[in-house]
């Protein structure tokens, strides 16, 4: 059986409006994200103690933060 697909092109077309941004809507980056769900399924102690004591987002803020300031990297240098 053969599968066949189209390939529709992607055209930008200037100006578009402005797409107003509904309030509950929250941008974060990917590290932020993937961080975040890392250390809280982290099987390490102190990473569970520190999920439980700020929640996931602080947690991974702060490593983040912490990081930073242990070793040099870009941010590109993370992937996920």
């Amino acid at each position: 059986m053969t599968t066949y697909y189209e390939k529709i092109p992607f055209v930008w077309e200037e100006p578009k409006p402005a797409i107003p941004v509904p309030q509950r809507l929250i941008f974060r980056s990917l590290n932020d994200v993937a961080v975040s769900c890392a250390v809280s399924s982290s099987l390490d102690r102190s990473d569970q103690k520190v999920v439980r004591e700020l929640g996931a987002d602080k947690a991974a803020s702060e490593f983040i933060v912490q990081a930073s300031k242990d070793f040099d990297y870009e941010p590109q240098w993370w992937q996920l």
